[in-house]
């Protein structure tokens, strides 16, 4: 909760200067920390490829984000 409040101040404070703040908070992402977990990677677990490049997608358009579309949906 912390992180997210103080990203949110930051973006309402530093907004007129044209600085983006951009929260990311994903859920599992499919690395050598989990790989015993789980078989491979999967719609739940995506590759770090994956998630950047579907945050990337995101980035202009939403300040708090988990970066991954279905870690998005798992929140809602």
């Amino acid at each position: 909760a912390f992180v997210d409040s103080f990203s949110r101040s930051l973006a309402y404070e530093y907004k007129d200067k044209g600085i983006h703040v951009h929260l990311v908070g994903p859920g599992y992402v499919f690395t050598k920390m989990i790989d015993k977990l789980l078989d491979g990677p999967s719609l739940t677990a995506p590759t770090p490829d994956t998630l950047v490049r579907s945050d990337l997608r995101s980035i202009t358009r939403i300040q708090v984000t988990s970066g991954y579309w279905f870690h998005n949906l798992m929140v809602r």
